[in-house]
């Protein structure tokens, strides 16, 4: 096993336990290297490295108890951050410049906290762990200048505040350079793997060519999705009603309400008019579960309605993996006068994540949904993650909702309109890369 400290700031590696160790002869930089390194793991000079990473516990929060459920339930996990202790030995042929290695690696290490990054490498069983680290603290061992004095050794006590999960030494691109079609049919299905991909993995998304070169994107709504039920219609509208009519009649579909989904429901009107409003009315069962807002299009030539989305209760997520439900779109005047238009499709999305980006201002620019960033050594989680216009994050960029993550027999969706408007025949060009994450050392890595 080699472990290493990687700076992105200064291009180089400590390794604190490398292939062998040769004492510092007070030149050169020969810690970079795993066969030269003056560092080791040790708990003492002769025993040998005594260390593994801590595998950061699950925090949960519980609801309920009994003696209405059979124990508390969980709503939602996460993981804290790990303070982990290692023990260092660094060997010299001078005694008095231990202390520089100590200094050395002091400086190294604080560049963690200045956002350097600092990156925990570990190599073992084929293949190297990447953990980031936070901030980091050294103390030296006393035994340096009394009973190990002018022994050319000085043990240091290093302690890091790392991140929980670990990532590989880069990204897997899932979706290479495909066209995307801009018609709300066209969701592009993703392989992910990683020992987190059913919680869910940071995934970055890069859209380009298409209106995203020619033309000032303004709206785009991505999402990480499990599956969509899509309804192609032409329906005309025509209503001068204040309280909405029904276009189109009811549809009865079967939904999924796995435990990480929601249902969302989302339309598209051709030529819609200024004071044209839809809205969503779901129906489950005998009962009316859900009446959305009324919502207005961005444009008279073609416009994207979010008409909101169905929660599920818990109990029910429990006892089936799937619904039905009826919903029906209606269509309003906000004025009286007759609100019109063409519904060119509409469809039920049921989705893990769902987010919608508006943009001010750039033109002919790759729109990147960015949650980690590959360095030189292993994935950065970005936390918030960013959202650029070419190579340059967007300060500007209004997200709402959750931007795209990797699950597993996840789908990415998207669409998107210029100025405002949306064309139903617009393509774009979509790459998506994940970071596959685990809590412990890779090795092999899991499917």
């Amino acid at each position: 096993m080699t472990v290493a400290l990687y700076s992105d700031a200064l291009s180089s590696r400590i390794y604190l336990q490398g292939t062998s160790t040769t004492p510092w002869n007070g030149t050169s930089t020969p810690w970079d290297n795993a066969s030269t390194t003056p560092f080791e793991l040790a708990m003492n000079e002769t025993v040998g490295a005594k260390w593994t990473p801590t595998v950061a516990p699950k925090l949960l929060i519980l609801a309920g108890g009994p003696p209405l459920n059979n124990g508390s339930l969980p709503v939602w996990e996460s993981v804290g951050n790990v303070t982990e202790t290692l023990v260092v030995q660094a060997r010299v042929v001078v005694h008095d410049n231990a202390l520089t290695l100590k200094h050395t690696l002091e400086q190294f290490i604080s560049l963690a906290f200045y956002n350097g990054p600092v990156m925990l490498e570990i190599t073992e069983y084929g293949s190297t762990t990447y953990f980031e680290v936070y901030a980091a603290d050294i103390q030296e061992d006393t035994r340096f200048r009394n009973d190990e004095n002018n022994r050319g050794l000085l043990r240091l006590i290093v302690t890091l505040t790392r991140a929980p999960l670990a990532s590989t030494a880069s990204g897997v691109t899932v979706l290479n350079a495909v066209t995307i079609t801009n018609n709300g049919n066209d969701a592009k299905s993703m392989t992910i793997g990683g020992e987190l991909k059913y919680i869910g993995q940071p995934l970055n998304v890069a859209l380009s060519t298409g209106e995203f070169a020619t033309a000032g994107v303004r709206n785009v709504w991505l999402a990480s999705i499990y599956g969509h039920t899509y309804q192609s219609r032409s329906d005309a509208i025509s209503t001068t009603s204040s309280t909405g009519v029904q276009i189109g009649g009811g549809f009865t579909i079967t939904v999924n309400i796995l435990h990480a989904l929601k249902t969302r429901f989302v339309a598209r009107v051709a030529s819609p008019s200024a004071n044209l409003q839809l809205q969503v009315r779901v129906q489950w069962g005998a009962d009316t579960v859900y009446t959305g807002p009324w919502v207005t299009g961005g444009s008279t030539s073609g416009a994207v309605y979010d008409l909101g989305f169905c929660d599920w209760p818990p109990s029910v997520r429990r006892a089936a993996y799937t619904t039905g439900i009826t919903y029906s779109v209606y269509a309003r005047s906000t004025n009286g006068a007759s609100a019109t238009g063409t519904m060119t499709w509409h469809q039920a999305i049921d989705y893990f994540t769902w987010s919608k980006i508006t943009v001010t201002s750039g033109t002919s620019l790759t729109h990147t949904a960015r949650r980690f960033k590959d360095g030189s050594a292993g994935g950065r989680v970005l936390t918030p993650p960013l959202y650029s216009l070419g190579t340059t994050p967007n300060q500007s960029a209004i997200m709402a909702g959750t931007l795209p993550m990797a699950y597993s027999a996840s789908k990415l969706w998207a669409v998107w309109d210029s100025a405002g408007a949306h064309s139903n025949t617009a393509t774009a060009t979509c790459t998506a890369v994940y970071l596959p994450l685990y809590r412990t050392l890779i090795g092999p890595g899991v499917s």
